[in-house]
């Protein structure tokens, strides 16, 4: 609310980087269109949410253009495989260390992986082009984690042989 109401002083706009797969619930259609109904299942996902309807009644109540964009799974150069989220970078990281990778659940599970490049060109069309509203973006194509981890085995030159624990609760696509 600091950020939007300090952009309404200077008349400047926000462009609000949000979640896809946290917000629209396990389900949800794949791929989720805009105005399927948000129905988070985790603190991050409901936190997202409100931002995001900050953001709405933002421009609503002060004719602001401010936009949000719905962040599939990001990918690319850079990413911390440290972390907990960017499977692709941690199962990267753990193959080129050697390692198994950890799949949790049975990894049929699916996500739509967006490459930085396109995450920035997102950003860069919406402040070119000052339509607000809320936008999705990814690819519109599910890869399962089974999938991804063949891949990179595919580019790795080498078989990987995953770890399989149970699933993590409140995971997107697993129950």
């Amino acid at each position: 609310v600091n950020v939007l109401e300090a952009a309404r002083t200077v008349g400047a706009r926000v462009l609000f980087c949000s979640t896809g797969g946290a917000l629209y619930g396990r389900d949800a259609p794949i791929p989720s269109l805009e105005d399927v109904l948000p129905l988070p299942e985790s603190p991050y996902g409901v936190g997202k949410h409100c931002a995001e309807q900050y953001v709405m009644l933002y421009n609503r109540l002060h004719g602001a253009g401010h936009t949000v964009l719905r962040f599939a799974n990001v990918y690319g150069p850079r990413q911390d495989p440290a972390g907990e989220a960017g499977v692709v970078a941690i199962f990267c990281a753990q193959v080129l260390a050697g390692e198994r990778p950890t799949i949790f659940g049975d990894g049929r599970q699916t996500r739509d992986y967006v490459y930085v490049g396109d995450a920035v060109g997102a950003f860069l069309a919406a402040a070119d082009r000052c339509r607000p509203g809320i936008w999705n973006i990814g690819t519109g194509a599910e890869v399962s984690v089974l999938d991804l981890a063949r891949v990179i085995s595919e580019v790795a030159g080498r078989p990987i042989d995953p770890l399989f624990a149970p699933p993590r609760r409140g995971e997107q696509g697993i129950d």
